[in-house]
């Protein structure tokens, strides 16, 4: 998913910066990819492969998956997944 993101970023934001958060918290790992690229129409009825991959594999780890983008103002992608005991 984090490759998959930086692949997008690469390829599309036109980003000059990139954060990447991953941590604990309440029981669920959180994975959060921010840039300051163009951002994009999260509305748009064209999903990538890429993004429909992403939300795939967060599913299967019952986990979340949110896109906030808007244009000019760059894209952040949140991930939760809990942490099975």
């Amino acid at each position: 998913i984090l490759q998959e993101s930086l692949t997008n970023i690469m390829r599309h934001s036109g980003a000059t910066i990139v954060n990447i958060d991953f941590f604990t918290v309440a029981n669920q790992i959180r994975l959060i990819i921010a840039d300051n690229g163009k951002g994009f129409n999260q509305n748009s009825p064209k999903a990538t492969l890429g993004i429909l991959g992403m939300r795939e594999r967060t599913a299967m780890l019952n986990g979340s998956f949110v896109i906030v983008s808007e244009k000019q103002k760059g894209t952040r992608i949140i991930i939760s997944i809990p942490i099975k005991k």
